[in-house]
């Protein structure tokens, strides 16, 4: 709690501070403010869906676009304070997390983005921990783009790179057994998408989770490696109205010691955005089903399901809203669990935010957070 005081005393600060305007390397580039792409950064307006999705271009700019390096060094560093409290009990967290981050043109059709965690707290944290990658403009009529390294998968609500929250909705962390897949981890390995008729996008990505979450076996931390999971989306082509439906097939190892356990699994499911003036809804429902989580013969299951509300209540003020419940079934037990959440976020100066969150889960069990970050 100590350092969290100091850091959030080093934000206001800031404030006092005209010449001290952190500014990272795409507003640097384009000479925009962070509302331009930013409902409340690091979550993206639809300006910013749409600059991501044209890989990292404005569009009908095409032949004006800067390269990353022609305006800007293309890094910055975020700086993030977290102070975490479970109830009943007296668990905590207490931790800052340094991360670079990166991106931009290298050629006219060729982007890039990093974004990694240098250290929590002081302790270097291997590479990488989200986004490694590099994306090719294979067709520029149908948007087909081939991207290969490791990279967020594509819902329609980010469980990490943009999230608002420090506590991402259950749907994206829950496994059948410990070395389960997560629908929230990042995939290494390649992924090709593009658009059908300017109706629809589609999304589809062979890989293997993130070497630092389950769903891997020990020993192998090739940044490509064998690949042994497909993620496949298909939603509608606008971003102020997203719908989508995709489904996750994996056949990871129920022992990362034993490369022969393995265990087939699949998820289906449905998510959605809706954008509408500084508002923003998420709605997100996945059924999981495990062949032989736990190597007794029964099948594992899982239904999981949240919905979100996002509003800047002024320029520099959001909160969040959020409902969830989930229900577990494997080794013949099930397992209930839901949650209701706020959070509020504060933008005293630009790339600089302070976030208090609650979230009230069943049994009288609660998770609390406080934070400070700022970008440069």
């Amino acid at each position: 709690m100590k350092h969290l005081k100091l850091f959030i005393a080093l934000c206001l600060i800031l404030l006092t501070q005209a010449t001290v305007r952190a500014t990272p390397f795409f507003a640097r580039t384009y000479d925009m403010t962070c509302k331009t792409c930013h409902a409340g950064y690091p979550r993206l307006n639809e300006f910013g869906l749409k600059f991501k999705a044209n890989n990292f271009r404005i569009a009908g700019m095409d032949a004006g676009e800067f390269l990353a390096w022609q305006k800007t060094l293309p890094v910055s560093v975020q700086v993030s304070r977290y102070n975490e409290k479970f109830l009943p009990g007296k668990g905590h967290a207490d931790y800052t997390d340094t991360q670079v981050l990166a991106g931009g043109l290298l050629t006219k059709k060729t982007a890039f983005y990093l974004h990694h965690s240098l250290w929590i707290d002081n302790v270097p944290v291997p590479f990488p921990t989200y986004d490694a990658w590099v994306q090719q403009v294979l067709d520029e009529k149908t948007k087909t783009m081939l991207k290969i390294g490791q990279f967020e998968l594509p819902y329609a609500y980010s469980p990490g790179t943009h999230l608002v929250s420090a506590f991402p909705p259950q749907i994206f962390g829950v496994g059948l057994a410990g070395n389960d897949v997560r629908l929230g981890s990042a995939l290494r390995g390649v992924q090709l998408s593009g658009l059908v008729a300017d109706k629809a996008r589609w999304y589809l990505a062979y890989g293997t989770p993130s070497t630092l979450t389950p769903g891997n076996i020990n020993g192998r931390h090739e940044f490509l490696g064998q690949f042994h999971d497909v993620f496949a989306r298909v939603s509608t082509s606008g971003f102020d109205k997203n719908i989508g439906a995709f489904t996750y097939l994996t056949d990871q190892a129920r022992n990362p010691a034993d490369p022969g356990s393995t265990e087939r699994g699949y998820r289906l499911g449905l998510d959605g955005s809706y954008l509408w003036r500084d508002y923003q809804f998420f709605a997100m429902s996945v059924y999981g089903e495990d062949k032989d989580p736990l190597g007794d013969g029964r099948r594992g299951t899982f239904r999981s399901g949240f919905v979100e509300a996002d509003k800047m209540l002024l320029p520099w003020v959001g909160v969040n809203l959020r409902l969830e419940a989930q229900s577990v079934s494997v080794g013949g037990r099930q397992t209930y669990s839901d949650g209701k959440g706020i959070g509020l976020r504060v933008y005293p100066v630009p790339f600089v935010r302070l976030t208090a969150e609650y979230i009230r889960q069943e049994h009288d069990r609660s998770e609390s957070a406080l934070s400070a970050s700022t970008a440069f």
